[in-house]
């Protein structure tokens, strides 16, 4: 099944190129003339309808490629839940008891610098 519209419209342009030189050239047959113009039609139209028929399915695969990485990343995120990063403990003042600011040494009350 095709989730990719992209993909799908290369898939159908890449059909109607193979069918639509397929026709010619049984057409350019059939009108008379060499073989060479209605073979060469036939060989032109199968060769560029498969180029874009392999894009489309280079495309239909990358797609499925992404759903299956998000899938693998949803699940290992309910796996391994994230852990908070670690506080550190708040700490007083030696003088006052006052709580200093995180990462200070210098108390905001009494400016004792503690150690």
């Amino acid at each position: 099944m095709i989730k990719n519209n992209i993909a799908f419209a290369l898939r159908c342009v890449g059909g109607v190129v193979v069918i639509g030189g397929v026709s010619w050239s049984l057409y350019a047959l059939l009108g008379g003339g060499t073989w060479f113009q209605p073979f060469l039609f036939f060989v032109v139209s199968v060769v560029l309808g498969s180029i874009v028929w392999g894009i489309s399915e280079i495309i239909n695969l990358h797609a499925q490629q992404i759903d299956i990485q998000l899938r693998l990343e949803e699940k290992l995120r309910k796996l391994v839940p994230e852990t908070p990063a670690e506080e550190k403990p708040v700490e007083f003042c030696a003088h006052c008891g006052t709580q200093l600011p995180p990462g200070g040494k210098t108390c905001p009350s009494c400016h004792e610098v503690n150690q």
